[in-house]
C-alpha cells in the first residue's frame, strides 16, 4: 500500500468517526464567544475533565450568593499545551481551584480560561499571552522536550520542504502589508457590499461553518496554528496538517481532476527555483474565514519559500473572488523547523 494510500485511508477512519460525533459549536472565534476585553476570577472545585481537541474542557463547581452553580471552562487546544509542558496531570477530579480568564458573551457560567491557580500554589499560564496574576511559582509555555534520537532522525530525513514545520511564534497570519488582523473586526478587508452585509449578519453560533469537529476547508484551514508535514509521494505533494488530521494532495502532474468539489479541493502545483507554487480549485463551500464565505469564483493561490538555511518557511496566500473581495487579499505567514517535533493525532472530540 502505498504512502498516499495509508495516510487517506487512515483520515477515511477519521472521517468515519467524525460523522458519529454530536453536531456542537464548539469550534469557534474565541471573540465571538468570549468578551476578550474582560478579565473575571472565579473559584470551585473541579467535577469533570475533558482533555480533548479541539479545546480542552472542564467544568467548576462554584457558588453565587450562596446557591451551587456549574462553570464550563474552555481553553487551549490539549497538544499545544503537552508542546509547551503543559500536561494532564495539573487537572484532577475534586481539586479546589481559581481560575481568570474571559467570561462568555452569551453564557453567564462559560468562560475561557487564562491562568488557573493550582491546590498547592502554583500558577498555569494556559494561554499564548497569559500573564502571571497570583505571584506564584508558574507553568507554562516551556520549549518541547525533544529527544536526541527523534532531532537526529528529523535531521536525516529534512530533503528541502519536506520535513515537519511548526508555527512561528512571533508570527500570526499577517495582511501583505505586514498589519495584524484577528478574526472579528474585519473593517480592513475590501469586501463588496453584499460580502459586508453578510459579514454584519453573521451569527457565529448558529451560521457557524465549522461546527462541533467539522474540519475547515481551503483556504480557511490555512490559518491553523498546528504543525505540518510535507511528504514526496511519486509525483504528488502530500501536506499533513494535524488540525483534524487532514491530509491535503498537490498534484505535480496532468493528473484528472475531481468529478466533485472537495473542501480541500483540487491543488496544483510547480517548482520555480525552490519556491513551491500552487493553484487551488473545486472547493465545496469555500471559507476565507468564518462570516466571510467565498463563491465559485474564487481563486487561491499560493507561494511556499524556504529560507536560505532552510529553517524558516515564508507562506504567501492569495485570494481573489469579485463577489466577496473588491480587490485581491494576500496574506502571509511563517513555520520554523524544529527538528524533532512530530504531527500528533488530533482525534477531535465533542460530548
Amino acid at each position: 500500500m502505498s504512502t498516499l494510500e495509508n495516510i487517506i485511508r487512515s483520515v477515511a477512519i477519521a472521517i468515519t468517526l467524525l460523522a458519529v460525533a454530536p453536531i456542537l459549536s464548539a469550534h469557534h472565534s474565541r471573540a465571538a464567544i468570549y468578551d476578550i476585553n474582560s478579565i473575571t476570577e472565579i473559584e470551585g472545585r473541579v467535577t469533570r475533565i475533558l482533555w480533548r481537541n479541539p479545546h480542552i474542557r472542564f467544568w467548576l463547581e462554584s457558588e453565587i450568593a450562596g446557591e451551587p452553580v456549574i462553570y464550563e471552562i474552555e481553553s487551549t487546544p490539549p497538544g499545544t499545551l503537552e508542546r509547551h509542558g503543559i500536561s494532564p496531570e495539573i487537572l484532577s477530579i475534586g481539586q479546589i481551584i481559581r481560575i481568570a480568564g474571559t467570561p462568555g458573551r452569551f453564557n453567564t457560567y462559560a468562560m475561557e480560561a487564562k491562568n488557573i491557580l493550582l491546590p498547592d500554589g502554583r500558577e498555569v499560564l494556559i494561554q499564548r499571552d497569559s500573564e502571571p496574576r497570583w505571584s506564584a511559582p508558574t507553568i507554562g509555555w516551556t520549549s518541547e522536550d525533544l529527544s536526541g534520537a527523534r532531532i537526529n532522525t528529523a535531521v536525516a530525513r529534512a530533503e528541502g520542504i519536506f520535513r515537519v514545520w511548526s508555527r512561528d511564534e512571533d508570527s500570526s497570519f499577517r495582511v501583505r502589508e505586514g498589519s495584524s488582523l484577528s478574526l472579528v473586526g474585519l473593517s480592513d478587508y475590501p469586501l463588496t457590499t453584499t460580502a459586508r452585509q453578510m459579514r454584519q449578519n453573521f451569527d457565529p453560533i448558529a451560521d457557524n461553518p465549522i461546527p462541533g469537529c467539522t474540519p475547515k476547508g481551503m483556504p480557511y484551514i490555512m490559518g491553523q496554528p498546528y504543525p505540518i508535514e510535507f511528504i514526496n509521494d511519486s509525483g504528488r505533494i502530500l501536506m499533513r496538517i494535524e488540525e483534524y488530521d487532514l491530509v491535503r494532495v498537490i498534484h505535480l502532474i496532468d493528473e484528472p481532476g475531481p468529478s466533485a468539489a472537495t473542501p480541500l479541493g483540487y491543488s496544483v502545483g510547480r517548482w520555480d527555483g525552490g519556491r513551491l507554487f500552487v493553484e487551488t480549485s473545486a472547493i465545496l463551500a469555500p471559507q476565507y474565514i468564518a462570516g466571510i464565505p467565498l463563491t465559485d469564483s474564487a481563486q487561491v493561490e499560493e507561494r511556499f519559500e524556504l529560507s536560505e538555511d532552510q529553517t524558516r518557511l515564508r507562506y504567501l496566500l492569495k485570494v481573489t473572488d469579485p463577489e466577496t473581495f473588491t480587490d485581491s487579499v494576500e496574506r502571509e505567514k511563517y513555520w520554523t523547523w524544529k527538528p524533532g517535533v512530530e504531527i500528533k493525532p488530533y482525534e477531535c472530540t465533542i460530548e
